[in-house]
């Protein structure tokens, strides 16, 4: 199993050898239950950050090897970190703090939570 931590900031190349980037964000499809891809920020400051697809990767490790990017636009899990996570009473259980997925299909298995102290006192 792998979270999304051990993505961010792993260094993104080509296959003819090119530095892209490196990961930024993980790319989530709720309705698949699967981590799509990855936001990458480029090492030039003028470029724009762009998006590689789980189909792309050839191969990763300490860093992804990638056949080619894309500018499809996804949902981001920095869009649902620290999110409040309630139950059906409506309670707060804590936040969104990581997602757990497999790391040969990268199906979505989990949602780790952080409980905050303030939670507790109420």
């Amino acid at each position: 199993m792998l979270k999304s931590r051990d993505f961010i900031y792993m260094d993104v190349i080509d296959i003819n050898g090119k530095n892209l980037g490196y990961v930024k964000d993980i790319l989530i499809n709720f309705n698949k239950k699967e981590v799509t891809g990855f936001k990458v920020n480029p090492y030039k400051f003028i470029s724009k950050g762009f998006n590689i697809l789980k189909e792309d990767i050839i191969y990763y490790n300490t860093k992804i090897l990638v056949t080619k990017t894309s500018k499809e636009n996804q949902i981001s899990f920095s869009e649902l970190r620290n999110m409040y996570v309630l139950d059906k009473h409506s309670n707060i259980l804590g936040m969104v703090n990581d997602i757990i997925f497999c790391e040969k299909t990268f199906e979505l298995k989990g949602i780790s939570i952080k409980c905050g102290t303030i939670a507790g006192i109420f």
